[in-house]
């Protein structure tokens, strides 16, 4: 089995490093890098070797916009011809927990199943209406907006509740639903994606919604075959277990939590295999003795 592993990355940190220094030993997977386009450092300031790709068509990724969605989606097209069976697209600010061998042997196990999460309400699944009925502006996507920007985003948060401002396209699908923006899919599965993006034009219809990575890789798996295929899709379990990741929404003081060298030294289930978001005080060398390389 081959693997890829796709990382998004905006800043260089150590979990950045430990994770390129680690999936570069692994001998079935190649690492494809996105570096965002604003970032002030390159591929020549990263790890060098022979399964790491760093892509070239960089984009600047803003929270919140479709950005997010556009360089999955592009990298994914224009790297696709690469060997892999399953992709896991990760951030700069994970971290690869797992030996190679242990994702494969789970993988393996699950042979055919899509790790993706979907968020559920009780018995129903939860409905991102609010993310794609109303059109946003750029002052949603800012994370410390100015008072010009704040005053913009009150507005249209009016506007939308009077009815204004509004998606007028036709659904491109009659449900849709979220989770968590980090999975591990199938090549099949990505494909799928690819083509249904393309053939519905749906980075059209989603142009101007809010936090839509979100959403669309979600929405088009849950109306398609591959529904009967997601992981734990009729389990009681969160989004972030449904694609194999561990991730703090309840203590806080950040949400997720930043996660410390305490909460590193817990352990993790079985099917966890990513672990996030990473502090970015830890050195190297802390998250080497918490996770030994030497046991690849």
């Amino acid at each position: 089995m081959k693997l890829l592993f796709f990382i998004v990355c905006h800043r260089k940190t150590a979990s950045l490093f430990y994770n390129l220094n680690k999936l570069s030993k692994f001998k079935n997977s190649t690492v494809l890098v996105h570096i965002d386009k604003k970032s002030n450092f390159d591929e020549r300031d990263l790890v060098k070797a022979d399964n790491i790709i760093y892509v070239k068509n960089r984009f600047d990724v803003r929270w919140g916009g479709i950005s997010q969605v556009v360089t999955t989606v592009d990298s994914l097209n224009s790297y696709i011809d690469i060997d892999f069976d399953y992709v896991s697209l990760i951030s700069g600010e994970d971290l690869v927990i797992k030996t190679e061998k242990q994702f494969i042997d789970f993988l393996r196990h699950h042979n055919g199943k899509e790790f993706i999460g979907i968020d559920k309400n009780g018995d129903r699944y939860f409905d991102p209406k609010d993310r794609y009925v109303y059109k946003y502006n750029s002052s949603f996507y800012e994370s410390k907006p100015t008072n010009l920007q704040k005053i913009i985003k009150i507005t249209s948060s009016v506007l939308h509740k009077a009815g204004f401002l509004i998606n007028k396209q036709d659904l491109p699908y009659e449900s849709f639903y979220k989770g968590s923006n980090w999975f591990t899919l199938s090549k099949i599965a990505v494909v799928f994606i690819l083509e249904e993006i393309r053939e519905k034009d749906l980075l059209r219809y989603f142009k101007n919604s809010l936090c839509i990575d979100e959403v669309i890789f979600q929405t088009i798996l849950m109306n398609s075959s591959f529904k009967k295929n997601i992981y734990l899709i009729d389990d009681y379990v969160t989004d972030n277990e449904m694609s194999l990741r561990y991730v703090n929404w309840i203590d806080g003081p950040d949400y997720p939590k930043i996660l410390d060298k305490k909460d590193l030294t817990r352990s993790f289930e079985n099917n966890v295999f990513f672990v996030r978001k990473i502090s970015p005080k830890l050195t190297i060398q802390e998250l080497h003795d918490l996770f030994p390389m030497e046991e690849l």
